[in-house]
């Protein structure tokens, strides 16, 4: 029989923080924001979340990405992703199944 005898759920413990009150989820609204630690985040809920996650102090620096060429290639990858999706349709339309 297992001892649950000086054993905290991860919920009452004092290292492990507590933020989903932020509500943060990686699939809300982009609308990227640069940090004071020149990196590009998803939106502000996500800098706030990572902030508190590691107990840090980031402020936001601007609307936009902080490298131009990264917000170059995530616009590439993403007109590509949209691309093959739009294929995919297309192929469905046409042929009735799935690629």
């Amino acid at each position: 029989m297992a001892s649950a005898v000086g054993t905290l759920c991860q919920a009452q413990r004092r290292d492990i923080p507590q933020c989903d009150h932020i509500g943060y989820s990686p699939f809300t609204l982009r609308k990227e924001i640069c940090g004071s630690d020149g990196q590009t985040y998803s939106n502000e809920k996500h800098l706030e979340f990572q902030n508190c996650v590691y107990r840090r102090a980031i402020t936001k620096v601007k609307d936009g990405w902080c490298k131009e060429e990264d917000q170059k290639r995530a616009e590439a990858e993403r007109k590509k992703l949209a691309e093959e999706e739009a294929k995919r349709i297309q192929h469905f339309l046409e042929d009735g199944k799935p690629l």
